[in-house]
């Protein structure tokens, strides 16, 4: 097991997401592991003063380390990241209060692409107190039962097409194809949902001037798509003008069936009882895809199902923590114990 952490705090984003939320949580995720390793404050230019040591390394913006990382050959289960929660649509504003000690992220190992991410799972069992203790933070009711009473089928896009839930595929160029497929299965009406790119007005404004062309120029490629090819009953929803902008969870709990590429927006699908299907692979929740789009129009609950959902609870308990718990080195005392 480890017994040095180099945290690598110049790896933080810059820009129109940074807040003060993401710089306490890695603080927080520094001073939790120093209860177990020596912990240093350091720089991506360390990676080589340090190596002979084969310490871990925490480094937020992965995408961009990964070459450095790669290039220095550090081995991946000495890297470590936060991410975003997976449940961040509940409370109803997911993005609000990132500073909370109570904001949840969840811890990574490896790799972002959840094929490859350890997440120290072995023995571990679903627990009911501290899934009790999430729902409650976060205000979340549990649906017994899936339905399939609903009318719509939402497709969540991705924010863009870097990352490993990306897929390398730009946000209208899925949609486009999820309109294509779902109407050759389907009529009912389908609502596309673009990411929010922000939490306020500014830092949507200053999306729209930084990226143009995953904003405004998405919109438009899909509108063009459904008015050229004669296609009914398409709504698309952003946080532009006139973008038909309604709450997440109203529109997951009266749908039929949510479908994603990987985007967390889609979860509360399974929370509130509705079919999701998942495409890439990568996905935190892949497993919880219940098939092809070909039998979108035939979907069929089994208890496997249910059993998958307790699966997918039990591994989002021991991936996610607050502020505070990495703070007093929970996420180090659960690898520390296996």
């Amino acid at each position: 097991m480890l017994d040095k952490l180099i945290v690598c705090y110049d790896t933080l984003p810059r820009g129109v997401h940074m807040d003060d939320g993401k710089l306490k949580q890695v603080k927080a995720f520094h001073k939790g592991a120093s209860k177990y390793m020596q912990v240093i404050s350091g720089k991506l230019s360390d990676v080589q003063k340090y190596e002979h040591e084969k310490p871990g390394y925490f480094v937020w913006n992965y995408n961009n380390t990964r070459r450095i990382l790669d290039s220095k050959q550090i081995s991946l289960k000495r890297r470590f990241f936060l991410d975003s929660d997976i449940l961040v649509s509940y409370p109803e504003d997911g993005y609000s209060n990132l500073a909370s000690d109570k904001k949840y992220v969840r811890v990574l190992n490896r790799h972002f692409d959840d094929r490859k991410v350890n997440y120290f799972l072995d023995n571990v069992s679903f627990d009911q107190n501290r899934w009790d203790k999430i729902a409650q933070d976060k205000g979340i009711t549990l649906k017994e039962d899936y339905t399939l009473d609903g009318d719509s089928i939402i497709v969540f896009l991705n924010r863009g097409k870097s990352g490993y839930t990306g897929g390398n595929m730009d946000p209208s160029e899925f949609a486009i194809m999820m309109i294509s497929w779902i109407r050759e299965n389907s009529k009912r009406p389908i609502i596309i949902r673009f990411h929010p790119y922000g939490k306020n007005k500014k830092q949507i404004q200053d999306s729209v001037k930084k990226y143009p062309q995953l904003t405004m120029g998405q919109v438009k490629a899909v509108l063009d798509y459904c008015k050229s090819n004669n296609i009914k009953d398409v709504t698309v929803q952003h946080k532009y003008k006139d973008g038909h902008w309604t709450n997440l969870l109203e529109e997951v709990s009266k749908c039929y069936a949510c479908v994603t590429y990987g985007s967390s927006s889609a979860a509360p699908a399974i929370i509130e009882g509705k079919p999701l299907f998942v495409i890439g692979e990568g996905c935190f929740f892949h497993d919880m895809s219940v098939g092809n789009l070909s039998s979108i129009e035939n979907v069929t609950i089994t208890n496997d199902y249910h059993e998958k959902r307790k699966n997918f609870l039990t591994k989002y308990i021991h991936t996610h923590y607050t502020t505070e718990e990495l703070r007093q080195g929970l996420y180090w005392e659960k690898i520390y114990a296996i």
